[in-house]
This record gives structure tokens, sequence and C-alpha cells, in this order.
């Protein structure tokens, strides 16, 4: 199941990332990857998985696309913090 879901992935990925692909929503990758209508709810939440990954991203009109800007996912820390005290906006 884990293998299948992994193939899935990837075949998704693969086909957003490619140099010709042109985005598309939901429903119109789901029949161009002839996904079953009995397989669409676990299609939904692999492209729901892709995007929370940073693997993909959704237009606001809903259209699936590779991501524009790379974006790194993680926790920030500093160890110093300094503040410029030129006498500006005073």
């Amino acid at each position: 199941m884990i293998d299948k879901r992994f193939n899935r992935k990837k075949k998704i990925k693969a086909l957003i990332n490619d140099p010709y692909y042109q985005p598309m929503k939901q429903r119109e990758i789901g029949y161009l990857m002839q996904v079953a209508p009995e397989d669409r709810d676990e299609f939904v939440e692999i492209l729901n998985e892709l995007v929370e990954e940073g693997s993909i991203e959704v237009s606001k009109r809903g259209k699936y696309m590779p991501p524009s800007v790379k974006t790194v996912k993680g926790t920030f820390s500093c160890t110093r913090f300094w503040v410029c005290d030129c006498g500006r906006g005073r």
C-alpha cells in the first residue's frame, strides 16, 4: 500500500515538474492520469500532501503547478540580534 502511494506521488510530481506541463485543476489532472472514481479521495489526499510538503503549489484559481520559489521549511534560530542606533526614524 505504501509503495503504491509513493509511486503515485512520484508520478504526480513528475507530471507537474515536466517542462511542457501547463497548470491544471485537480479534475483535469485526475482525468489525464486516468484516476478511477473509487481512487479519487486518495488522489486528492496525495495532492494535498504534496502541497504541504512544498513540492507543488496551488494558484488562487485552484490550478496545480510547480513551486515558483524554492521554499525552505524549518525553524530559524539566531544567536545575535543587531539594531541600528544611527538616529534615523526619531
